[in-house]
């Protein structure tokens, strides 16, 4: 990068002169975990000892986890913060699920658990949470989501030609 280029700013986007939808197709989707990579008791302005052994991770679910966490992270300002897939580890072993309704229930799923075991909610689907925690998040979600698709397996194979 030049630095003329570093040094111009970005373009602003006129606003709409009309309603607009902006949102993702339905398909397969992946649960996913993201972690916030750095400094939680500096993130926070807290003091360490308050958050030690706790983590900062988002729940949710998206057609691919890595682009979302892309899209995340490039709402922030380059520093010494980064967030990391945590869940799942390998998208070549871990299938996605149906759609958007099966990944819900799974993220919801992660929600719940996370507020039962005591996780601090820092907005949306952001938690302050101890890294056992995580794991066990990750179990529920997974649980939830794989019942739900089991209960939509059935209606699937009915819409599917019959092989000859």
């Amino acid at each position: 990068m030049t630095l003329e280029a570093a040094l111009t700013p970005s373009r602003a986007i006129p606003p709409a002169t009309q309603g607009y939808w902006v949102g993702e197709t339905d398909g397969p989707k992946y649960l996913y975990i993201l972690k916030l990579e750095g400094d939680v008791a500096a993130y926070l302005g807290r003091s360490p000892t308050k958050v030690e052994g706790k983590t900062i991770i988002k729940v949710g679910f998206s057609k691919s986890p890595m682009s979302r966490r892309d899209q995340i992270q490039g709402n922030y300002p380059a520093g010494a913060f980064r967030w990391s897939v945590i869940k799942p580890g390998d998208l070549s072993v871990t299938p996605p699920y149906a759609n958007a309704r099966v990944a819900i229930a799974g993220e919801d799923a992660m929600k719940a658990r996370l507020v039962e075991g005591g996780a601090e909610s820092l907005g949306g689907e952001f938690f302050l949470a101890e890294d056992w925690l995580v794991l066990k998040t990750w179990s529920a979600g997974r649980f939830a989501a794989e019942a739900a698709q089991s209960a939509i397996k059935p209606a699937i194979k009915l819409l599917e030609p019959a092989c000859v």
